[in-house]
């Protein structure tokens, strides 16, 4: 079969693009023919051009704009989001024109600008199969407004609108929904009364080799990583570490991930080192930035316990990326990667904001080494038997046959 996999950002970076690229390489595996439809694709700052292997990426001409011209000249308050929509159709349109007339399905990932891709194609070749990778509610009213308050009346208002024509015009085309996780498949069936089949993402098993471990020291250094949004709660593990060192555990926190690329990533790291200069703790929390893959998975090896401090997020790859490698995991229930974890078996589930309770969990994990090496072996083993990019793979070629 030969599948069109779409990734509509212009870098690579996150857990995102990762879940299409290695979902297409295992298409490859299993005899199919992926290529890669992206908008553009140069800066590889996480060294994901190796991880593509063969697989072909087809992006648009590099004269194509990158950004939308303003609808009237110049900058016109309120009217941003009216021409980022327009020039995500013109872009959206131009890119379906790449996809080579006999693909036989497409697997468009993560937002409005990949599966409209797949709908400008079907509409314009012909209909096949499209199924949409939603990792997160693609709903602007959604995704920009829930519990911001930035978010204006007349936004809002705007975004709804927009959310309204997009469904009624394009998204019902999109054949089935594939979510990561039921948080994901509950709000696809409360805002767009979609049902949308839960298929867990897999681990690159040796991408992330396994170092074995034994116990943690009292001054064992954690490890946090994502990119910086504001939902992943770094500030928890900040206040957890505190209530550690006081209580004389000689510990270091690292937060590795993306904290440059965006002005609200810059933002909301600044604010965690004065928080953590406010607690007097600055030289034992580190920043290190993003990283590439084998940095990255250094960082896993050198680390002794992994914290996921998150709420409101849907699933969380890096999560079983950390427990491939070894580290015991402490997890928030708020995450979608919890679902399939069982507490103090493979990994210890935490209520989200609650800093006292991530203390508990590294104390717990620190003073007993049998848990600890149990949890972090368990863990290991579930998710190399278990999140297996074949099973993921195998589901998704279900959905195009249906």
């Amino acid at each position: 079969m030969k599948i069109a996999v779409i990734i509509p950002q212009n870098k690579f970076f996150g857990g995102g693009p990762r879940l299409a690229i290695e979902s297409a390489k295992e298409f490859s595996n299993q005899g199919h023919k992926p290529v890669i439809y992206t908008f553009q694709h140069g800066e590889d700052a996480y060294g994901y051009k190796k991880l593509l292997g063969n697989i072909p990426v087809i992006t648009l001409d590099p004269s194509f704009p990158k950004k939308p011209k303003p609808l009237f000249g110049r900058p016109v308050r309120g009217f941003s989001e009216l021409s980022q929509y327009f020039f995500d159709h013109k872009r959206t349109r131009a890119l379906a024109e790449k996809i080579s007339k006999d693909t036989e399905a497409i697997l468009a990932h993560s937002n409005r600008s990949a599966y409209l891709v797949g709908y400008y194609f079907k509409r314009k070749v012909r209909n096949i199969p499209l199924v949409f990778q939603m990792n997160d509610v693609h709903l602007l009213a959604i995704s920009k407004c829930r519990g911001k308050s930035r978010c204006s009346f007349a936004q809002s208002i705007l975004y709804k609108v927009i959310d309204f024509f997009d469904s009624f015009l394009y998204f019902r085309h999109v054949d089935s929904i594939s979510v990561l996780s039921e948080i994901i498949r509950k709000e696809a069936l409360e805002y767009l009364g979609r049902n949308a089949r839960v298929i867990r993402s897999g681990v690159n098993a040796e991408h992330f080799p396994y170092k074995e471990r034994h116990s943690a020291p009292r001054s064992a250094k954690l490890l946090c990583h994502a990119q910086f949004f504001r939902h992943r709660r770094y500030e928890d593990a900040i206040n957890a570490l505190k209530i550690l060192r006081d209580n004389g555990y000689d510990c270091t926190l690292t937060i590795s991930g993306d904290s440059e690329t965006y002005a609200a990533y810059r933002s909301y790291r600044d604010e965690l080192k004065s928080q953590a200069a406010h607690l007097n703790i600055a030289e034992y929390v580190s920043f290190p930035g993003k990283l590439p893959d084998e940095k990255i998975v250094e960082l896993f090896h050198e680390s002794d316990i992994f914290i996921c401090p998150h709420h409101q997020q849907s699933w969380g790859l890096v999560v079983f990326e950390a427990i491939a490698s070894g580290l015991p995991a402490i997890v928030s229930k708020e995450t979608g990667a919890h679902e399939v974890l069982t507490d103090s078996t493979n990994s210890i589930l935490i209520p989200a904001r609650e800093p006292r309770s991530i203390y508990e969990a590294v104390k717990k994990l620190i003073d007993n080494p049998d848990i600890y090496q149990t949890i972090s072996r368990s863990g290991v083993n579930f998710v190399r038997h278990e999140m297996t990019w074949r099973r993921y793979a195998d589901d998704i070629i279900k959905l195009f046959k249906t």
